[in-house]
């Protein structure tokens, strides 16, 4: 019974020590495809951090009943605006992402969806004024770069969801705490100040 033990536990420790590696070889991937820190890499959102972010989006997003455009700044594969376009017909959803292959992925599964386009833009180029929601998770050297386009660019009335990273130059009216089993994440809300 000891020896199953032991195979068990050093299985268990090979299996996470591999995972480990793997997502280390897939960051360094991203990082060089990102132009080695010239653009942000794909990081893809934690299950717990991404239900959580989709939860406050959905609060928003009922809460009001006039249609709402929303923007995700790096939306990567979609994994936050297609659950919510399929949710929410009425509303506009808008993805930039600077990574063509992120993007022919969003586009092919957006493709039976009429309220949501994807488009292969650098967000820090657009003018971001019509957006009433913004959902992003940045990297922490773009908190202050993003923090004021945004507060320069945003309506008054507009929201920010923003995962794992603050951004500075805006008010932060939520804070949520996710907690995964790797680490805890934050969830920022925010507006203009």
């Amino acid at each position: 019974m000891a020896d199953l033990l032991m195979f068990i536990i050093l299985f268990c420790l090979i299996m996470l020590g591999l995972w480990a590696f793997l997502d280390f070889c897939f960051s360094i991937k991203s990082f060089i495809r990102g132009g080695c820190g010239k653009s942000a890499y794909y990081v893809p959102s934690s299950s717990k951090a991404k239900e959580d972010m989709l939860n406050e989006a959905r609060r928003i997003l009922k809460s009001t009943s006039r249609p709402m455009k929303v923007v995700d700044l790096g939306s990567g594969t979609g994994s936050l605006l297609l659950p919510l376009a399929y949710e929410f017909p009425t509303h506009r959803f808008v993805g930039y992402e600077w990574d063509p292959i992120l993007i022919k992925i969003s586009r092919y599964k957006a493709k039976n969806l009429q309220n949501i386009i994807f488009e292969q833009k650098n967000y820090m180029l657009e003018n971001l004024s019509s957006f009433d929601l913004f959902l992003c998770f940045v990297l922490k050297s773009q908190g202050e770069s993003v923090g004021l386009k945004l507060s320069n660019e945003m309506k008054s009335s507009a929201i920010c969801i923003s995962e794992k990273f603050e951004l500075q130059h805006l008010k932060e009216i939520k804070r949520i705490f996710s907690r995964t089993w790797l680490q805890p994440f934050k969830i920022f809300i925010y507006t203009k100040k």
